[in-house]
């Protein structure tokens, strides 16, 4: 068997840089969260899913539902109070980033739901997913882990 051993003190210095970054990547959970953060509120405002879809229009029924406020943002899915998109938000841990919603009406509108499963509501809600992992998602996440691991290595990218 061949075997070749390399004593290159930048090549052991990016490994050593590349191990001690592997140890903490709260850094690079950050950094995947706010760019994952940004995606879902810029398609949340273009109401679009993460697959690239427009959101369900709302009913015409929905926004006399609305009573005497109105609907200050026209004939949008998911724009009555501006509510749910500002409580979107992005959480990063050492080994995880998280995107989510603490807003009432979250889940309902991620999932959908029935008027037979959920009787206080006034009609069927038909899924809008805002969150969610889109092609486009995919390629950042890699170009940031790239540049991530680039710079632990004291590559200058």
């Amino acid at each position: 068997m061949l075997k070749i051993e390399i004593n290159d003190t930048a090549i052991c210095r990016a490994f050593q840089g590349i191990e001690q970054a592997l140890t903490d990547t709260s850094g690079l959970m950050n950094d995947l969260g706010d760019s994952l953060l940004a995606s879902t509120t810029k398609r949340f405002k273009a109401g679009m899913t993460p697959e690239g879809t427009p959101f369900v229009p709302r009913s015409p029924v929905t926004p006399g539902r609305y009573g005497k406020a109105g609907d200050r943002y026209g004939k949008k899915p998911l724009w009555r109070s501006g509510d749910l998109y500002c409580k979107i938000h992005m959480q990063a841990k050492k080994d995880a980033a998280t995107i989510g919603s603490n807003a009432i009406q979250a889940a309902m509108m991620q999932s959908g739901g029935r008027k037979a499963e959920y009787p206080n509501l006034w009609g069927d809600i038909p899924a809008r997913p805002f969150i969610g992992f889109s092609d486009e998602d995919r390629g950042d996440v890699l170009e940031i882990i790239d540049e991530w691991l680039q710079r632990a290595a004291g590559s200058p990218g």
